[in-house]
């Protein structure tokens, strides 16, 4: 017959090992927050330059990708360096190319992150436009602050006021189709 102190002890290791809160963020709702925050409506992202001067630089077609626990993105770079043509459109140099660059999903505080960017596949001369970018706006766009999104939820839902006081992200994992973010929180409602 089992002490109660024993089964007592059994019921605190139970509790201290109880598993995590778990959100789980699709490639799909990934590509999304990066095209709404980072790109205009037509999917492109003018780097520098301005298109009616026949001078710029632009990035368009994304596409994200869940892989080797990494979130790559490739897009399309198109930079133009002329003048207008008298009969419309432009003269000069124009260059295009495909790239692809990765960042790892990592936790930042209460938030999820890209660590460890790397640049494939672009022109050496073109290299700070398009670094500039993944550093800038899009690890801004697919940067989530699990405290804000979730406040976001319990604001408004009941009829009193709940909030998070404690939130610890524990792990952040990759597949090919998600990023899973584990995480212990403690919620107050009064």
């Amino acid at each position: 017959m089992a002490r109660p102190g024993t089964f007592v002890a059994c019921l605190l290791v139970t509790c201290t090992t109880a598993p995590a809160a778990e959100i789980v963020v699709y490639e799909s709702a990934l590509q999304s927050a990066m095209l709404r925050q980072a790109f205009d409506v037509n999917g492109r992202r003018l780097l520098a330059g301005d298109p009616r001067q026949c001078n710029y630089a632009l990035v368009q077609q994304p596409a994200l990708r869940l892989r080797e626990g990494r979130l790559f993105l490739r897009a399309q770079f198109s930079a133009v360096l002329g003048v207008p043509a008298p009969a419309g459109g432009c003269t000069g140099l124009a260059d295009s190319f495909w790239f692809e660059v990765s960042g790892q999903p990592v936790a930042q505080g209460d938030a999820l992150a890209l660590a460890d960017l790397r640049l494939d596949e672009v022109k050496e001369i073109y290299r700070p436009l398009v670094e500039s970018l993944m550093s800038g706006a899009v690890s801004q766009a697919l940067r989530i602050n699990l405290r804000t999104e979730l406040q976001k939820m319990l604001d408004g839902a009941a009829g009193y006021r709940a909030s998070l006081p404690a939130l610890e992200i524990r792990s952040v994992t990759t597949s090919d189709e998600a990023v899973t973010m584990r995480f212990d929180f403690r919620l107050e409602a009064r």
